[in-house]
């Protein structure tokens, strides 16, 4: 017996028995159903699992066309076209035969760019030798909703591949060549990226930036970074974008010297040799510091020495810039010293010069 007229949907066949005296029997129903299906499988969305973001050179880009239906994929060279620049790129059909959800993949390359990602247009999905059906057999429909509709894929997602490297920034610069203050100020300008997302910055201890660097700060310029005491730095900056592309590393033209503290007396010493010394002769006394110095107005400079109860002052004659201070005098009549010295720890006479280091 056949039965017709029937709508789409699910049946099992049921039977009952009638005898000559219209007397029937219990209805008995088929132990399987029959699924009419009198339609082809049609597109009902694109999406991707990745939901929004940005993605950049070697991520994984994973797309989902999804049917009205099961469907089944027989065959090779399914493929969905991608609006990723000239030319554009394909993602390949991966899995999901047999449900409604067919997976497609594409591994991002250098030079694909979509400020929102969406496939082609309607026709994007190409089946090449392959073949898609439902399981009555209908040929499936590959045509995909319009770009602009809600259940494409810039409708089902916001996605951005940005492969872009961010410009470089410039003028990078720290403010002087030598600090009293291990604090160090870091300016410069930054690279340009349509995504532009922050600036990396730190110091090393050579413009490689690569060489004994601090950890790397995020800002915008000036950024202040710790150094420590005793240490030389380039600063180093970078450009981020959104999708994690970085620029190369650009250190600063010049460098900065960290000291925060001030020089101090390491010795007392003469290049005079050991021995007697009349009047007239002259004597060398050094005194070493524990860093280079500079010296102000370094006719003030005197070194008091004892030579008996007149006062004797050696002068600065030399040394600045640099670890040691070289002090000449001239042995005058009277002067009497078994073993010369300078008269105590305050000897060292500035009035109004100063000695320091390079350090502002």
């Amino acid at each position: 017996m056949n039965l017709s007229g029937l709508s789409e949907g699910q049946y099992y066949a049921c039977v009952q028995g009638v005898d000559l005296l219209e007397q029937k029997s219990a209805w008995i129903a088929s132990t399987q159903s029959l699924l009419v299906d009198l339609n082809a499988p049609t597109v009902a969305r694109v999406y991707s699992p990745l939901s929004s973001g940005y993605v950049k050179a070697s991520d994984v880009l994973d797309i989902v066309v999804e049917y009205n239906e099961p469907v089944f994929v027989a065959g090779t060279g399914l493929e969905l076209d991608l609006n990723l620049g000239a030319p554009n790129r394909s993602a390949i059909y991966q899995s999901g035969s047999g449900s409604t959800s067919l997976h497609f993949r594409l591994l991002v390359a250098s030079g694909d760019n979509s400020n929102d990602l969406n496939y082609t247009g309607i026709n994007a999905m190409s089946v090449g030798a392959a073949a898609i059906s439902d399981l009555s057999g209908h040929s499936a429909v590959t045509n995909l909703p319009a770009t602009g509709d809600s259940h494409s894929l810039a409708g089902q997602n916001a996605i951005v591949v940005d492969t872009t490297v961010p410009a470089v920034p410039t003028a990078v610069s720290v403010p002087a060549s030598h600090s009293n203050v291990l604090n160090v100020p870091v300016t410069f300008t930054a690279g340009t990226d349509s995504h532009f997302k922050q600036n990396a910055v730190k110091l090393c201890s050579a413009n490689d930036c690569s060489t004994s660097c601090t950890s790397a700060l995020n800002g915008g310029s000036p950024v202040t970074i710790a150094g420590s005491n005793n240490q030389t730095y380039y600063a180093c900056v970078r450009s981020e974008d959104q999708s994690g592309n970085v620029s190369n590393w650009i250190a600063s033209s010049g460098s900065i010297a960290l000291d925060n503290q001030a020089p101090s007396v390491s010795g007392v010493s003469s290049s005079t040799a050991d021995g007697a010394y009349k009047a007239g002769q002259s004597l060398s006394i050094q005194v070493s510091f524990t860093e280079s110095v500079l010296v102000t107005t370094p006719s003030d400079i005197k070194l008091n020495l004892n030579l008996g109860g007149t006062a004797r002052q050696a002068s600065y004659v030399s040394g600045a810039p640099g670890n040691v201070l070289t002090f000449s005098y001239t042995i005058l009549a009277g002067d009497e010293s078994a073993d010369l010295s300078y008269v105590d720890n305050a000897s060292l006479v500035l009035g109004t010069a100063t000695i320091r280091d390079a350090a502002l």
